[in-house]
């Protein structure tokens, strides 16, 4: 491994790990507002259960969190999405610059 390489394994490990960081937090803050504001639904999707696992896959996965006409939570729900749009595209180019270098 030359010094290029383990230097840009660096980045890649770093650049990761803040992402995954970031998406965590957002995901974190998302799920304290909508215990806070919303706790008849938050109770809905507690447990590791199958329905309430399956319910809040339904709530993270629609359009639910715009229709509580809640703007700080739609603004974590936006910021929870683009962090793990990010994440994605992160990890995409990695694996591309990976697959090039190899």
């Amino acid at each position: 491994m030359t010094l290029t390489d383990a230097l840009l394994l660096l980045a890649f490990l770093l650049v990761g790990l803040a992402l995954g960081g970031t998406t965590l937090f957002f995901s974190t803050s998302m799920e304290a507002i909508l215990a806070k504001r919303h706790p008849e639904i938050w109770n809905s999707m507690r447990g590791y259960t199958f329905p309430a696992r399956e319910a809040r896959t339904r709530f993270f996965l629609s359009r639910a969190p715009y229709r509580l006409n809640d703007p700080d939570l739609a603004r974590a729900f936006t910021r929870y999405w683009i962090a793990t749009g990010a994440l994605l595209a992160f990890m995409i180019t990695a694996f591309v610059v990976a697959v090039a270098r190899s």
